[in-house]
């Protein structure tokens, strides 16, 4: 119920998502002939396009700006990639790898994976789609993985979680990672968060 609920929440405040309700329902209400309510709707949408452009913007780039990238830490036990960036019924149509806007987080962990060449990679995805999906986007990064010429013997792939929470919990159920083991998460090309294991 929660991981209904949450991608619920996710749709519903997505300040892109609610452009395109404003936008539909302007549309909606040109075709009913309601001019005032398409009216009222095509200027909330254009507010809120400001709003994002001119504020939501900015204020994202001074949280980015006011945390320095720490060093990076001289040992890594471990890599850990969150799923997101693979279309997995695509490939498995057309045989190719199809990437989205989380395309990052495979970047950024096999850049860290080269760094530290003896650190577990870990992928860890099955399907955030709503409805699930039968086929895990692990699979996809395997292919991508090995394309990249990673090492099959450090990669290690968890197929079952569908949100962040999931994919924390699983992948430590399944690399069960030794008290003082250091993990990075994808992010460390950009912000290292050092994860040290109790």
């Amino acid at each position: 119920m929660f991981f209904v609920l949450s991608k619920i929440f996710g749709i519903l405040v997505q300040p892109s998502h609610w452009l395109g309700f404003l936008i539909l329902a302007t549309a909606i209400s040109l075709l009913l002939r309601w001019n005032r309510a398409a009216r009222s709707f095509a200027v909330a949408a254009a507010l809120l396009l400001v709003l994002a452009s001119f504020l939501a913007v900015p204020l994202a780039r001074d949280l980015e700006d006011r945390y320095p990238r720490p060093p990076w830490p001289a040992h890594v036990d471990g890599i850990l990639v969150l799923g997101s960036g693979f279309d997995t019924a695509l490939f498995r149509a057309r045989g190719v790898p199809q990437s989205n806007e989380g395309i990052w987080r495979v970047e950024a962990g096999f850049a860290a994976a080269r760094r530290y060449p003896g650190a577990r990679l870990v992928f860890s995805g099955g399907s955030g789609a709503l409805g699930g999906s039968p086929f895990p986007e692990s699979g996809t990064a395997r292919y991508v993985f090995m394309e990249l010429g990673q090492d099959p013997k450090l990669l290690v792939l968890e197929t079952r979680s569908r949100n962040t929470y999931e994919n924390i919990l699983f992948s430590k159920g399944l690399v069960k990672p030794r008290p003082g083991e250091v993990w990075l998460p994808e992010s460390g090309t950009e912000h290292i968060a050092v994860i040290r294991t109790t």
